[in-house]
């Protein structure tokens, strides 16, 4: 059916296409010379041929993966994404990796004829820096005031600070002077060796001195004495006589 032919009583034929094949059987007797003819139909199909696609090869963790697969034909498609999950289908969209590490991500495609094809990539996911600070003090009601501020994250490589009044810092640690009653808001923003990054903010905060005052109407008098008194106190939101 492709070409080829043979006279052994039971050849051994290699296909090297695909399709529908006609397979002719002739045998002729080797005394009477008398013959006869068979004629059959073989259908060779095709390998998958699969390929599989990611947008990227490696992520951040805490990024999401998407798998994309092609093959010939209408396979069904499995995979093994390395870190004991596996889905059904030609493509697999949002995957969240829970650790860092290189994964072997495998696929298989096969054929309603059991042909079958495979083929994997290697994936990595990098690990996530961790962005966190402490200050010291929290707030206050002292200003003007130095702030000290430390990295307490992890896996970070570099640091990018914003203070909230225009002043900026690339430093694990700072000190910083706040001089005017207000909200700042701190940002942190750290970058690992793998260009992955993290953000964490603070605000910190100079609040106004409250004022305590009063005032009375006498400073003396006879019993029983009643006596007026007025607070005259700035600031306050709660108040102790």
């Amino acid at each position: 059916g492709d070409g080829d032919s043979s006279s052994l009583f039971n050849p051994l034929h290699k296909y090297t296409r695909a399709g529908r094949m006609p397979i002719l059987v002739r045998l002729s007797a080797f005394f009477s010379g008398c013959s006869n003819e068979i004629l059959d139909t073989l259908e060779v199909d095709s390998l998958p041929h699969l390929r599989i696609f990611t947008d990227t090869n490696s992520i951040c963790l805490g990024q999401l993966a998407n798998f994309r697969a092609e093959a010939k034909g209408s396979p069904v498609i499995r995979w093994d994404l390395g870190d004991g999950s596996t889905y059904t289908g030609n493509q697999i969209n949002g995957y969240a990796f829970t650790k860092p590490g290189v994964y072997t991500i495998q696929s298989w495609a096969e054929t309603p004829f059991g042909c079958k094809d495979s083929t994997l990539l290697q994936f990595r996911v990098w690990p996530q820096p961790m962005a966190s600070f402490s200050m010291s003090p929290e707030d206050t009601c002292y200003g003007p005031v130095w702030v000290d501020f430390a990295f307490t994250g992890s896996n970070a490589d570099a640091y990018f600070w914003d203070f909230g009044n225009g002043e900026t810092s690339t430093a694990a640690t700072y000190r910083k002077f706040y001089q005017g009653i207000g909200k700042y808001p701190v940002q942190l923003r750290v970058v690992n060796a793998f260009g992955c990054r993290d953000t964490f903010s603070k605000t910190f905060e100079i609040m106004e001195q409250p004022f305590a005052s009063f005032e009375f109407s006498d400073s003396s008098g006879c019993l029983p004495y009643e006596i007026n008194f007025k607070n005259t106190s700035i600031g306050g939101k709660e108040f102790i006589w």
